[in-house]
């Protein structure tokens, strides 16, 4: 609405923007992505438009730097959004907008900075973080290796393959972008959702990438364009153009289709991905004063979240030959390291 969205597009937005399994998913999930796509593409929408109030450009600038705190997916976002709001202070006319939009930058830039510097600081690397992940997804077979091609295209084909309906959305409403409001408004926003897959595509190929279900990373690009795909649909009703009945019955039927997934067994449901006998384990173990667990991978935290001590657990090094996964040892005190 700040961006100069009606009302009825805005409620479109959100509804299309959200109208997906993995939405629905990570929204019940104790994970930070729902959020963080939706304060993300908050700050797209207004630093990258015309919205000229100081608070609500402050505010769109802190929405980034929480998103950037939570997840790695709006990091592209941040120097983009930041030079488009240091290019406004410095052609602002009022001090007080001015301001604003400076302040905006500097946020926009804190989060990723803060944490690489603190990621200098502890582990003395500002990216031991992608370190440490692309060394897992080695260790677990799912490193790019030889294949970059692939790993370019994973993110593009995930988009088509998760929200087909948005990319038939956009064909339609592209040409909206003829009109200069909507130019001013999307131009930037749509931008910030391209940088995001193609970061993650680059992620993907540097084996830094999300180590599972990655359709979830897409999350702040979907909404990004369904946001666009509803102004620009909503407007076509506005002029009456004979396009927005057989456009908006391709966006909504293919929309129907997307959720066809809900109808299959969610994330977490498969085989490989039960915890039950962990959780088993870990209760099993409640009566033990210490206990040492060498991972195979992440399946060890249902174990120790179960035991009800983690203050009692020692993790030590990943056992890529143990038996059983995790590998247990009962102890009264901590292992020498």
């Amino acid at each position: 609405r700040a961006s100069g969205a009606g009302r009825r597009a805005s409620l479109a937005t959100a509804g299309l923007g959200l109208a997906t399994p993995w939405a629905l998913w990570l929204g019940a999930s104790t994970v930070p992505e729902l959020y963080t796509a939706a304060l993300a593409a908050a700050a797209a929408i207004v630093l990258g438009g015309p919205a000229r109030d100081p608070r609500i450009v402050v505010g769109g600038a802190l929405a980034l730097l929480i998103a950037c705190l939570s997840r790695y997916e709006p990091w592209p976002l941040a120097p983009l959004l930041g030079l488009v709001a240091g290019a406004r202070a410095l052609r602002a006319t009022e001090e007080a907008e001015a301001r604003s939009l400076a302040l905006a930058a500097v946020l926009c830039l804190a989060g990723p900075l803060a944490w690489m510097l603190w990621n200098a600081r502890a582990h003395g690397s500002a990216f031991h973080f992608l370190h440490r992940v692309a060394t897992y997804r080695r260790a677990i077979g799912q490193g790019s290796g030889a294949d970059v091609l692939s790993a370019i295209l994973l993110y593009p084909r995930l988009f088509v393959t998760t929200r087909p309906e948005l990319l038939v959305g956009l064909a339609v409403a592209a040409p909206a972008l003829a009109a200069p409001a909507m130019r001013a408004r999307w131009k930037a926003p749509l931008a910030c959702a391209v940088a995001s897959v193609a970061f993650l595509a680059f992620g993907a190929v540097q084996d830094g990438a999300p180590t599972h279900h990655p359709e979830r990373a897409l999350l702040l690009s979907f909404v990004l364009v369904a946001a666009f795909v509803g102004d620009a649909v909503c407007g076509l009703r506005t002029t009456r153009s004979r396009l927005f009945v057989p456009a908006a019955a391709i966006v909504v039927g293919l929309g129907l289709s997307s959720l066809r997934p809900l109808l299959a067994k969610p994330p977490g449901s498969a085989p490989a991905e039960d915890r039950s006998g962990q959780i088993a384990r870990g209760r099993a173990l409640r009566g033990a004063p210490r206990i040492a667990v060498s991972p195979c991978a992440y399946e060890h935290f249902a174990l120790v979240a179960a035991y009800g001590a983690p203050e009692r657990v020692d993790v030590l090094p990943r056992a890529s030959d143990a038996s059983e996964c995790p590998a247990v040892v009962v102890a009264s005190e901590p292992p020498s390291r």
